[in-house]
This record gives structure tokens, sequence and C-alpha cells, in this order.
């Protein structure tokens, strides 16, 4: 037996195993890639652990000399042959392949089976993992790896455990790993991390991408508080059948609400979530949605079934939903399905999780057909509606279109030359109660843009002719037609100045504007009203060229409107900092075209509106708009948004807005998420209504965000119907971090009703 200090070895790769045992551990961290799908990043997510130590013996060591692809390199301070042909390497072995470096106290290589195995304390790199034991065995005639007794570290995650043997079979495409666990939080006092996963049995199938898990235990502060005797679980990011989080809630009405939706990933293009649903004071609720994705479309086809409601009379109540997009002829022709169907008219009011969807007053039913053919699109519909609003009398209910053809024409719009656009329109409307019939509207149109960069000046010229074949019986007309002439002439000024202000440099601009509009009075009364109603007042409706918005109504006009902007720019960002913009139209004769019961426009001129935004600084933002009638001396609409976010995990927001004219509203909203300390912050909404002096809706709630687990609590009062009555619900969400959790459906509720409100786990 002879000794060698200090001995290199160079090994060519088919000599020596591929190092990849350890690799798949990283998997056991794929709970968090599913729990961690959103906008929230990895820096993000842990901003709050500990900095980790520059000394800590993970950090991958600097590597002297890269090998050779596919050749091994081994280093020590002795060698040895023994009498069997094994080399035996003794002190500070260093191992390296590729991407691979292992250091032990020693190795013995067998070059007649290809086998290495490297004995006391070991240490193991690997890309994006280190693993820390006290035996490993490389043995490429058996196609087998084994690691023994050690801990690892994944070096891009926060994840870390320890497993008492893997073994790993390449030829198979099998790891197994036989007592490990994983945790993301610092190991506390005792070795008892905040949360620790253990599992006796774990079975990495390679070839399929799924892992199976025995006898698993969730630990928390080392206390058992689940157990799970057969787990399987995705070893990949791609979408995988299985059971999502969790949701668990409560309201006064259906009392708690607990749902376990699981999906079935079908096919790449295709997949299915099955929700069920136990409503405590309702029943077993189900529900279901399917999906699927095609080179030329997309569907979405949703139901939800309660087959006896406790709450509403033993009833059966459901939800059918369909939206579909389908294009065809090489993508010129597009169909799109809307399709909505709920059980009974309280069906949101009471199974609803939102203001959003509990104040609904129609679920839209459409079927439509669009071929663009380059310069022109034709769009066919169907629609009908299902009335949810009990309160809208059979009068008051929505037509039917059935069925609608709109053509138009998509000529490119030339400056300084001629343009010619056209439109047209045939639909017949439906419905059980009033008048029904047919519509045809034809619009052509003339304009002549002149655009410099000074200014504007645009001549437009249309022709409306509006025909009807109606089903009437109150002696009128039943074919009434309409032939007017639409002019308007719309033009503006740009000027710019420098302007210095806080020693910042700004760029001053003023843009005044001015439009005229010439369409002459003619007798409507005897149209009927279908699908037309009133453009409401706005700094942008200033300039259109109807106050109506369908072809029921066309308005009789003479007039001029009179506006000026001016902005203020930061010269060096771009920014605008300020903007005002205030308008008003002059009224050279009475307005006689009205919807039925209206009376006779007979002001000179219009409201005034205005509307101003302001943004000092990055962390302001300010926006003003308000519309005062000068002729009774009061504000009819005016709204103020105010929101001060100086960090990503804080804001506020307040708001106010007024109305006069046809309704009468006038409510305070405020809501805020501000952090308390690195780990609190605090959650709330309310939205007052001063007209009736009652809370609208109300909400408040606590976050807790850690290093390795946060958790939500938010409560909410909420008005749930037309008649005013309240509901009560709770929300509540937990998280451990890097493996899952539960009811991230909180975490949408406070995005849309915290506007800014930014997700941090």
């Amino acid at each position: 037996m002879a000794k060698s200090p200090i001995v290199v070895l160079k090994i060519p790769v088919k000599q020596i195993i591929t190092i990849q045992a350890i690799l798949p551990l990283a998997l056991i961290a794929l709970f968090s890639g599913k729990a961690l799908a959103g906008s929230v990043t990895e820096s993000e997510l842990w901003k709050l652990c500990p900095p980790e130590p520059a000394d800590a013996e993970w950090r991958p060591p600097s590597v002297k000399a890269v090998p050779e692809p596919g050749t091994t390199v081994i280093e020590a301070n002795e060698m040895e042959v023994s009498e069997e042909g094994e080399t035996i390497l003794s002190g500070k072995v260093e191992v390296q392949h590729d991407s691979e470096t292992i250091y032990a106290n020693h190795a013995i290589y067998d070059e007649t089976r290809s086998k290495v195995e490297v004995r006391g304390n070991v240490r193991f790199w690997t890309e994006g993992l280190y693993w820390h034991g006290n035996r490993a065995i490389l043995d490429r005639e058996q196609s087998l790896s084994i690691f023994e007794k050690g801990d690892y570290q994944l070096l891009n995650k926060r994840g870390h455990g320890r497993a008492e043997e893997i073994i790993d079979k390449p030829a198979l495409d099998i790891t197994r790993l036989k007592n490990v666990d994983y945790t993301t939080c610092p190991d506390g006092p005792g070795d008892k991390a905040v949360w620790r996963l253990k599992a006796k049995d774990l079975k990495l199938d390679h070839d399929s991408n799924w892992g199976r898990a025995l006898h698993s235990i969730l630990k928390i502060r080392g206390i058992p508080v689940l157990y799970v005797p057969y787990l399987t679980f995705p070893l990949t990011d791609e979408r995988m059948t299985g059971f999502l989080p969790m949701t668990i809630g409560a309201t006064k009405d259906s009392g708690f609400d607990i749902r376990t939706p699981f999906y079935w990933n079908i096919a790449p293009d295709k997949d299915a979530t099955f929700t069920p649903r136990i409503l405590g004071d309702r029943g077993f609720m189900f529900g279901s949605q399917f999906r699927y994705l095609r080179p030329t479309g997309k569907g979405i086809l949703e139901l939800e079934y309660l087959p006896y409601d406790n709450r509403f009379n033993g009833d059966d109540r459901y939800l059918a939903r369909a939206q579909i997009t389908e294009s065809f002829g090489n993508h010129h022709g597009l169909i799109s399905i809307d399709f909505n169907q709920i059980s009974d008219q309280e069906y949101f009011e009471d199974l609803g999780t939102n203001i959003d969807v509990t104040s609904q007053r129609l679920l839209d039913r459409r079927a439509d057909v669009i071929w663009n053919g380059g310069w022109w699109s034709l769009l066919s519909r169907i629609q009908t509606y299902q009335v949810i609003d009990k309160s809208l009398l059979p009068e008051q209910h929505p037509y039917d279109r059935m069925p609608q053809f709109y053509f138009r024409t998509l000529f490119p719009q030339r400056n300084q030359h001629l343009n010619f656009q056209l439109s047209a329109e045939t639909v017949y409307f439906d419905r059980e109660t009033g008048i029904t019939g047919g519509r045809f509207d034809l619009m052509p149109e003339l304009n002549y843009p002149i655009r410099k960069a000074a200014g504007f000046f645009i001549p437009r010229l249309k022709l409306r002719h509006t025909r009807y074949l109606l089903n009437r019986d109150d002696g009128l007309d039943d074919t009434p037609d309409r032939t007017l002439p639409i002019l308007s002439l719309d033009s503006g000024v740009f000027f710019e100045r420098d302007f210095d202000f806080g020693g910042k440099s700004f760029l001053h601009t003023l843009e005044p504007r001015l439009f005229y509009l010439y369409i002459p009075e003619t007798d409507q009364s005897e149209i009927p009203i279908f699908d037309t109603g009133e453009y409401d007042t706005s700094f942008a409706q200033l300039f259109t060229d109807d106050r109506f918005n369908a072809a029921d109504r066309v308005g009789d006009a003479n007039q001029l409107t009179v506006a000026l902007t001016s902005r203020l720019i930061n010269k060096q960002t771009g920014r605008e900092r300020m903007s005002l913009s205030i308008g008003q139209t002059q009224y050279f004769r009475d307005r006689e075209v009205t919807l039925p019961g209206r009376p006779v426009e007979t002001t000179s001129s219009s409201d005034i509106v205005a509307l101003a935004s302001w943004y000092p600084n990055d962390d302001w933002t300010a926006r003003y708009d308000i519309q005062w009638d000068p002729h009774k001396n009061q504000t009819n609409k005016a709204s103020l948004n105010i929101r001060y976010q100086p960090q990503r995990n804080a804001v506020l927001n307040l708001a106010y807005r007024m109305r006069k004219d046809l309704t009468d509203i006038e409510q305070v909203d405020a809501s805020i998420r501000w952090p308390i300390n690195p780990n609190w912050s605090v959650v709330g909404r309310l939205n007052y209504s001063l007209q009736n002096d009652r809370m609208i809706e109300s909400l408040f709630g606590f976050e807790y965000n850690s290093c390795c687990w946060a958790t939500r609590l938010v409560g909410r009062r909420f008005i749930r119907n037309t008649e005013g009555d309240f509901d009560n619900a709770v929300f509540f969400q937990f998280e451990l971090k890097g493996l899952g959790g539960f009811g991230r459906g909180t975490r949408d509720f406070l995005q849309r009703n915290i506007p800014g409100y930014h997700q941090e786990f």
C-alpha cells in the first residue's frame, strides 16, 4: 500500500456518476411555488427575515479551477491505494464536477465499480442547494446515490431541513427520502421552528413529475397540529391536479362559509375547478368551473348549485355562466358569447360575497359575431337580460335585441385630406310590455382634419337617417322616420412656456379649445325609446356631437363650447405635476328634443365643468371634479379624491362625492392600509352616506407578517340588498410562507376595497 501527499485526480465523467441526488430536495418547496402565485416577489416575501450571515457554512465556496465539461477533479492531502485496488483519499478532500462541489474528510474511489464514497463532515454544493451530512455514496454501476443523515439548505429560497436518508436512482427517475422535514423559519430554541413539515417517507417520481408523502405531520412550535397519512403533489410549477387553499369565512345571513376547491388539470389547454362549499345556515353548495384555451379562442363555463336552501323555503338555487370567444376566418371573424343566469332575484343578495355583486340590477346574455373585412367591420348580436332589481317595473325593463346588425367603415383618417366614414345599424327590439319593433339607422360622415404642432381644426359633417317599423297600439304612426344633418367644428391651440419654481424647471402649457355644434330641431315625440339615454355631464361630454347615446333621439343644437386646459410638466422627468381644465357650453337656442317626461331645456348655458389634478410629489395625488350650475348658483356634482402613499405597504385614501341632478347622493369614503411596526398593519374602510345619515359599508382588520408566516383578519358590515338590509362578514387568511395556506380571497377583497393596496404575502 503506497501513500502520496496532495494528489489531484482528473477522472473522465464516464468513470463517475453524475451527482444529482440532492437536487430533488428543492422540490420539497413545491408548496411555495403554489402559494406564491401572484405579484409578491421573493425579496418582498422574505424581507422580514434576519439577514443571512456572510460566513454561513452553506455559502458556496469559490471554485479554484473550473473543470473541463464532463470531467471530475478530486484533490486531497493524502492518497493511498489498498490491496483491493481502491484509492483512499484523506485530509481536505475536494471533489468538483461541473457546478457540483463536495468537501469531506475522507473518500474512497473504486475505479472498477465506478464508485465514490465520501465520509466525515461531508459538504455538498450544487446549483441552488447545499447539503451537510456524514456519508455519501455515488455508485454509477448500480445507478445509485445515497446520502445519509444530513441537513440541507435551499440557496435561492429560505427553505431548509434535514433527512435521515436520501436514495436516488437516476435510471428509474426515482428519489426516496426517509424521515425528511422542511421549513422556511429560522430554528428556534430547542430546535422548535415556528413551523416544520415532516414526512416519514417521501417518493419523488421525476418521470411523471409527481411526489408521494406518507405520514406527514405539520408542527407549530414543536406541537403537532395536522396529520396527513397520504399526500400527493406535483414536482414542477406546472398546473397539477390537487386541492387548492381552503377559504374560511362567515356572514350573518348564511353562517360560517367554508370552501375547499379541487383543481383538475385535464390537459395543457383545459382545466376544471370543483368547489364544495358549506354554508352553515343554508346547506351544502357545489360549484364548478371549466376553462379551455385554444389557438383560436378561450372559454369559461361556471355552475353553482345549492340543492336545498334551509333559509329560502328549501328551494333549489343555482348560477350558470358561460364566457366564450372564438376566432375564425384566419382571425378576421370573432364569436363572443356571454351568458348569465341565476335561479332567483335574491341569489346575489344571499350568496354574493361583495357589494359589487349584491348590487347588480341586470344579468347580460349576449351572443356576438364580428367580422373585420379590413376597411369595414360587421357586428351581429342577439342580446337578452335577466332583471335582478325587483324595484324595476315591467315598462322599465331593458329591451332585448333580437337581433342587431351594426356595420361601419374603417378607412384611415388622413391629415389635411377629405375623409369618409359610414355606419349603419338595423335592430329589432322586443319586450313583454310596451312598443316593440325594428329600427334602421344610417349615418355617413365627411371630415377634413387639419393638425399642426401648434393646434388643430377639424370640420365634420354627418347625415343621420333613422326609420322604424313598429308594433304599437297608441294610434301613432307605426313607421316614423327622421333625417338630420350634424355639423361640428372642433379647434384648439397649444401655447407653451418655460417656468421655474422651487429650483425646478417646468413646462407650462395653455390649451384653449372651441367646439361648435349645429343640429336642426325636428319633432321626435312619436319615436319610442328603446335603448337611448342622455350622456352624463362631464368635461369630455362637452365635445360630443350628440347629447343622447343612441339613435332614438338626436338632440337639436346650436351651441359653442369654450374650454381651457393648463398643465405643469416637470422638464427633467416628463411627469405632469398639475393640470386644470374648465369648460362651458353656450346655447344659442332652447333644446326642444328631450326624453319622455323631461321638460324643454331653456337655459342659456350649461353647467360649468372643471377638473383639477395635483401631484406635488411621488407620495401625494389629488383630483377634484366639479359641475356648477350658474343659473341656480349650486353645485350639481362634485368629487374629491386624495391619496397619500409614502411607501408600497402604506396607503391612505380620502374621497368625497355628491350629486344633485337625477339622484341625490352625498358620500364620504376613507380607506387605509398602514403599518404600525414592521410586523403589524391595520386595514380599514368607511363608506358613509351623508344624505341618509348611515353607513353603507365598513370594514376593519389587521395583518401580521413575519419571516415565515403571516395572517389577515378582516370584519365587514355592508348593505346586502336594495331594501337597505345589512349583513356582517368575516374574512380570514393564514399563510405558512413557502408551504401554503388558506383564505387568499381576503387579499383580493382588500385590493378591491382599498385603492393602492399592495399585497405582501
